[in-house]
């Protein structure tokens, strides 16, 4: 614990510098700028306060910036000499300010987290510029506008997380390029519009193929659920609630067979339960309550149940009262 000295910058030789998981305090050395030989710098889970010295700009080796679980505040300084930057870990402190443009210049980037501060303004276009980018992490600030369309040209991308910010506007379409893309969460956000249809892909387009994980949900998202979300095949979570969807479920999400979590709960879904939706066999929580949901479940969409031989331990529908919307025998809570 106790200050990390400047004398540390007389290290001439330092490669790794790992003091992270203590109980330093303090500022960051502006000395560790002179640390010419220097590639990884780990400062996360202590107790430093201040600001990111401007000098860390002279690091011009480092691959690793990992300062998370901290205090540190004031804006993020210049880094445009540190091309060699592969991880940048900057998330839970008290960061202020906007998500610099340059960023765009650090064309190495793989791994960016900026979670858990307090940045405002809107995501910059510049983004879309770093091309080796795998990870991009900005949920949890106060961030603004809407989602650049320039991010459809990271090809690597695979994680995505915006959620809980102030973002509105209509979800890109280009976004249907990124068939690497595993992650997306943007809920808890402002987003209007309809999902797009090419995030599932179209004929020549694949769309975003490997996508895994769509979270949605707590926007003010309208339109119907594209058909081609269907091709979707390696979803395994999928969170529209609370949102103004409309329209009827689409027999085609009966195609994503690895899906466990399927919540479409407080829209404005008509018609039936699909009966293609028994194809779900790995399906284990299942919400469609509170919705313009009508006829009967399909038996064979009750077979999913576990104590059917199947893995579903949570169904909610609107099948309660004299006159229920919803006939449904297997229902785990009825609305």
């Amino acid at each position: 614990k106790g200050e990390i000295p400047e004398t540390i910058g007389n290290l001439n030789n330092l490669v790794t510098l790992h003091l992270g998981a203590n109980d330093f305090d303090g500022p960051i050395p502006t000395s560790l700028g002179k640390l010419d030989e220097l590639t990884h710098l780990y400062l996360y889970s202590n107790n430093l306060n201040g600001k990111i010295p401007d000098e860390i700009n002279d690091a011009e080796e480092l691959r690793v910036l990992s300062l998370y679980g901290n205090k540190i505040g004031n804006e993020i300084p210049d880094m445009t000499k540190l091309k060699h930057l592969t991880d940048l870990y900057l998330d839970d402190n008290r960061l202020r300010g906007s998500i610099p443009s340059e960023f765009g210049k650090l064309t190495k980037l793989r791994d960016v987290r900026l979670s858990m501060n307090t940045l405002k303004g809107p995501i910059p276009e510049e983004l879309g510029n770093m091309e080796n980018l795998e990870s991009l992490y900005l949920d949890r600030n106060h961030l603004t506008g809407s989602l650049p369309s320039s991010i459809s040209q990271l090809d690597h991308l695979e994680k995505f997380h915006a959620y809980e910010n102030n973002l509105k506007g209509h979800l890109p379409y280009q976004w249907g390029s990124l068939e690497n893309l595993q992650i997306l969460y943007l809920d808890n956000n402002a987003f209007t519009g309809s999902i797009p249809h090419s995030w599932g892909g179209k004929k020549s387009r694949v769309g975003m193929q490997d996508l895994q994980q769509l979270y949605l949900h707590r926007n003010k998202i309208s339109g119907k659920i594209p058909t081609e979300l269907g091709a979707l095949e390696d979803m395994r979570n999928l969170q529209l609630h609370d949102n103004q969807i409309e329209g009827s479920i689409p027999s085609e999400i009966g195609k994503m067979f690895k899906m466990k979590f399927a919540y479409m709960e407080n829209n404005k879904l008509t018609g039936e339960i699909p009966a293609e939706m028994s194809r779900l066999t790995d399906l284990e929580r299942l919400r469609i309550n509170s919705n313009e949901i009508v006829g009967e479940v399909p038996e064979d969409v009750c077979e999913l149940r576990k104590g059917s031989g199947g893995k579903l331990v949570e169904f909610k529908l609107d099948c309660d009262g004299e006159t229920p919307e919803v006939e449904c025998d297997c229902c785990t809570s009825c609305y």
